[in-house]
């Protein structure tokens, strides 16, 4: 498991050689203490192959770039040796991760690695050994007993949770619900639409429950709405003729479903009506988002 990533291929070329300057990621220290109790309790060896000993974990730096290493005496080798002589491995693909989630400002990534070869020219033999996947099922047996380790202890009553804001007290598992910043702020999402947390500070649980499923009786509203939307894009140059009289008659075909056999009577006609329609004003955002939400209400109704 790493403890940091080096994105080693960062460097200056200089008369006396190419210079590192490489990008760091550390691991989280919570993730990163669980996983040394982890391997200290042993807990995660039963998942391992069946018949064989448990493979050994060990922490410290991986070194990631663009380079499959496969000779030990290299000059590609030799210049890692000197300037990452801590990594305890070689790869091609966490720097890239760590970085992805870095620029997202995602969740923590922690970096597993199988060791299926040394990196020495003998990758073809090891790779010929079946190596491989048996690497890949070492990793993946230790990555999922630690995600759930990581999951419980967040769970943890009176367990402390880190956030971009500072630590808050980890929600209980029973208890009243609390809101963060007052407690009539609610979002709704519908449609095509998400909604995450807004606060600074949670104390408490978080609730997220399906918006209430829409009544058959809102679905003519919406639809008229939709209608004006259509017109004023056809107004203002956004939808050319022909595919207002087109839309304008799907729309006409809707709404008959809509009268004649309101859902969920009759769900899956009105759907295809409704995709063809979007279909046709795909390319305007604000039409596509409203035919987005009365598809997304049509399947809500039961």
């Amino acid at each position: 498991m790493a403890t940091h990533v080096y994105a080693y291929h960062g460097g200056t070329s200089e008369d006396d050689g190419l210079k590192a300057r490489p990008r760091v990621r550390e691991a989280a220290h919570a993730p990163d203490q669980i996983a040394r109790h982890l391997d200290r309790t042993g807990e995660w060896a039963g998942r391992s192959s069946a018949g064989t000993p448990a493979p050994a974990v060990h922490f410290g730096p991986i070194a990631a770039g663009e380079v499959v290493q496969d000779s030990a005496v290299s000059q590609h080798a030799r210049w890692i040796r000197q300037h990452y002589n801590d990594a305890l491995a070689i790869e091609m693909e966490a720097a890239g991760v760590a970085e992805a989630a870095h620029l997202n400002n995602a969740l923590p990534v922690i970096v597993v690695r199988g060791i299926s070869n040394m990196a020495d020219g003998s990758k073809a033999t090891s790779d010929g050994a079946n190596w491989q996947p048996r690497a890949a099922a070492n990793a993946a047996a230790f990555a999922m007993a630690l995600a759930e380790a990581m999951h419980a202890e967040s769970t943890r009553p009176g367990a402390v949770r880190t956030t971009r804001h500072g630590t808050a007290p980890a929600a209980p598992t029973t208890g009243p619900e609390s809101a963060a910043m007052g407690a009539d702020n609610k979002n709704v999402a519908t449609g095509n639409a998400w909604v995450g947390v807004q606060a600074g500070q949670v104390f408490g649980d978080i609730r997220i429950v399906p918006a209430t499923p829409a009544s058959p009786s809102d679905l003519p509203t919406e639809i008229a709405a939709l209608r004006d939307e259509l017109k004023r894009a056809h107004a203002a140059g956004e939808v050319d003729n022909g595919t207002y009289e087109a839309a304008t008659d799907e729309i006409d075909v809707v709404a008959r479903h809509i009268t004649d056999h309101p859902p969920p009577e009759n769900t899956g006609r009105l759907l295809v009506a409704l995709k063809r329609l979007r279909g046709l004003i795909a390319d305007v955002a604000t039409l596509a988002e409203k035919v987005a939400t009365i598809i997304a209400a049509v399947r809500s109704i039961r």
